[in-house]
């Protein structure tokens, strides 16, 4: 599932995540946007809010 599929089902505004995650909301933004991954650490941080694996969360980004 993607960040931006995964952010709306648990109704989390990108704000509220990139809060959760410690990134600003431009970088939640480039994520779902397909701008650039995040960092292992931001993935890890993701992975916990959503209650996943980190190789679930970079599953959601192709390579460029």
């Amino acid at each position: 599932m993607r960040l931006a599929e995964r952010r709306k089902a648990m109704g989390m505004t990108q704000v509220e995540l990139a809060k959760a995650a410690g990134v600003d909301q431009g970088a939640i933004s480039n994520y779902e946007n397909g701008g650039y991954k995040p960092k292992y650490a931001v993935a890890k941080r993701l992975a916990e809010v959503f209650g996943c694996t980190v190789g679930e969360i970079m599953d959601g980004f192709e390579e460029k």
